[in-house]
C-alpha cells in the first residue's frame, strides 16, 4: 500500500495529490484530461479498465478513484471494493450514466463509495466534488449515507430517503 506521510496534511498548503479516474470510454477520459489539465491540486493519472486501474493503486500514491460503473471486466463496484481492500485510505467515487438506485445501494454497501456522480457531469461541479474528496476526513471510508445521497441527488439522481 502506497505511503501518504510525504504529502502534507492540510489541503491549502499541500503539495499535488493524485487522482485515478477509471473510464473506458477513451473521450471520457480525454474530457477528464482536458478538465484537470490546469489543476494546481490535481495529479490525474487515468486508466481504461479495472486491471489497468489496480495495477496504478499497487504503484502510485493515489488519494482518489474516480471509476465508471459500467467498464467491460471489472465493474465500477467491483473495482472501488478491491481498492478499498488494497489501499482503504483511498476516495472513492462511482460515476454511472444511470441514476439507478440499485447501484448507488451497492456503491454505498460494497464499495463504500465517498460520491456518487451521474453522467453527463457539470464540469465544475465535478471539480469542487474531487476537491471536497481530497479534502475529506471521510476519504476513504463512508462517515454517512446523507453525504452519499446528498452527491447523488446533486448529480441529478434525486434519491431521497
Amino acid at each position: 500500500m502506497p505511503d501518504k506521510s510525504n504529502q502534507k496534511d492540510s489541503f491549502t498548503g499541500l503539495g499535488m495529490r493524485t487522482v485515478l479516474f477509471v473510464d473506458d470510454e477513451m473521450s471520457i477520459r480525454l474530457a477528464i484530461q482536458k478538465l484537470f489539465s490546469d489543476d494546481a491540486v490535481v495529479r490525474l493519472l487515468v486508466a481504461s479498465g479495472g486491471e489497468e486501474a489496480l495495477e496504478i493503486i499497487r504503484t502510485e500514491d493515489v488519494w482518489l478513484v474516480v471509476s465508471d460503473s459500467h467498464m467491460p471486466g471489472i465493474s465500477g463496484i467491483e473495482l472501488l471494493e478491491r481498492i478499498r481492500h488494497i489501499s482503504p485510505t483511498t476516495g472513492r467515487i462511482l460515476m454511472t450514466a444511470n441514476a439507478d438506485l440499485k447501484i448507488a445501494i451497492d456503491a454505498i454497501n460494497i464499495s463504500e463509495a465517498f460520491r456518487f456522480i451521474i453522467k453527463p457531469w457539470d464540469n465544475n461541479e465535478l471539480k469542487f466534488i474531487v476537491h471536497e474528496g481530497l479534502e475529506s476526513p471521510c476519504r476513504g471510508r463512508l462517515c454517512s449515507t446523507e453525504l452519499f445521497f446528498k452527491g447523488l441527488e446533486s448529480s441529478g439522481g434525486h434519491y431521497r430517503p
